[in-house]
């Protein structure tokens, strides 16, 4: 486990430098482990979801059009809500090492 997340922290590092498009069927979840001081920014394309990050006590809604920002550390917590899909874009700045 403690593997998986150190390949998942790399990727993040070194992958998502440019924009991604997500999808997620709807009651899905995505996670990501954000490092002290990176950043992401969610917008939000089609549908809903449910945002949280640890640490946070408040969750936060995603939806068409809206723009979400979190900074590291921390798990980023990602649910499809509702009906159909959640697709949303996400821009992690990678860590200055």
């Amino acid at each position: 486990m403690e593997d998986q997340q150190r390949e998942r922290s790399v990727l993040l590092r070194i992958c998502f430098k440019r924009p991604n498009i997500i999808s997620l069927d709807c009651r899905c979840v995505e996670s990501y482990d954000l490092l002290a001081e990176q950043s992401c920014r969610l917008i939000g394309h089609a549908g809903t979801g449910w945002v949280t990050i640890s640490g946070d006590p408040v969750d936060h809604v995603l939806e068409w059009s809206a723009i979400l920002q979190f900074r590291g550390p921390g798990r980023l917590v990602i649910e499809s809500v509702g009906e159909g899909s959640l697709q949303f874009e996400i821009q992690i700045d990678a860590k200055q090492e």
